[in-house]
């Protein structure tokens, strides 16, 4: 649908480059669904939750979902609380840090514990991408704790080829649990040709363009660096929809041999229900109020 309107936009108008560009770029959002504002999607999920939060008689019915998480996980919870109850080799190496510590004293604990960079950095309680960071050397690593206002985590950097989100949930009365949705996250990134800087190339790509003040900034001191042909270059660090990275639908792939891998993931000791002991009531039964 987009290319269909970019052409008729060239082959009817005759404003300058520059104007059909900005014109390209709204263009692109119109007719990407994933672009649109997210207040578009969330205002029916919540009447939704409107819905719940009277049936059963509490503004916070999800927490029960995941009790040893603030809010059951659904906003506000850290990596600091998640990690100690997952095992070992579930998560890449990581240790945190805080505003009250000296750049020294996190340069030095990093080294202690042999980390190789790159290295990543973000916060503990974090959403969306804000504030994480691809750190090259100790420097870079002094100068982000000192503009750091908040509690963050330093982790050995993973790179592999794609980045998956897999959606599994299982009741507490349940040895086994289900993978109810499994996405490709497939981050914003060009693909030189060999003569065109870098900058063409993010102009001619819709997700880019439609972000190019953004890429432009981050990637000031590359913009006039001409990309062999073939050569991949990723934009965004974070592969999540504000970033423009696209989510693809692996739905088809949940019966795959390697997917059931979430079945050997154990249950944390705080969540196994001890024998004998009922599951949680459901809904509207003995909730608590909604204050």
């Amino acid at each position: 649908m987009y290319a269909i309107a970019a052409k008729v936009l060239h082959s009817t108008t005759k404003l300058p480059q520059k104007q059909i560009f900005f014109l390209k770029k709204y263009l692109w959002k119109l007719c990407d669904w994933e672009q649109w504002p997210l207040p578009f999607f969330k205002f029916p999920m919540g009447i939704v939750w409107l819905w719940f939060c009277l049936k059963s008689r509490s503004l916070w019915f999800f927490s029960s979902s995941n009790p040893t998480l603030e809010f059951g996980g659904f906003e506000g919870e850290g990596k600091k609380e998640m990690y100690p109850q997952m095992p070992p080799g579930t998560y890449p190496k990581t240790v945190f840090s805080h505003p009250g510590q000296s750049a020294e004293e996190v340069v030095e604990r990093v080294i202690s514990e042999k980390f190789q960079f790159p290295v990543a950095v973000k916060p503990d309680v974090g959403m969306k991408g804000l504030l994480l960071r691809k750190i090259g050397n100790t420097e870079q690593l002094a100068g982000f704790h000192r503009r750091c206002p908040v509690e963050y985590m330093v982790q050995e950097w993973v790179d592999l080829p794609i980045e998956l989100g897999v959606f599994y949930f299982r009741y507490p009365d349940s040895p086994h649990g289900k993978i109810s949705g499994l996405s490709w996250k497939e981050p914003i990134e060009v693909l030189g040709d060999g003569q065109s800087p870098l900058l063409d190339l993010i102009k001619n790509a819709p997700r880019a363009a439609a972000r190019m003040e953004e890429l432009t900034k981050k990637h000031a001191e590359n913009l006039h660096r001409i990309l062999p042909a073939g050569e991949k270059y990723q934009l965004t660090l974070a592969a999540n929809r504000l970033r423009g990275a696209r989510l693809h639908n692996l739905a088809h792939e949940i019966d795959a041999p390697q997917v059931p891998v979430a079945e050997n993931f154990p249950m944390p000791l705080k969540n196994r229900p001890q024998k004998g002991q009922e599951p949680p009531p459901p809904f509207g039964k003995g909730w608590g109020k909604i204050f």
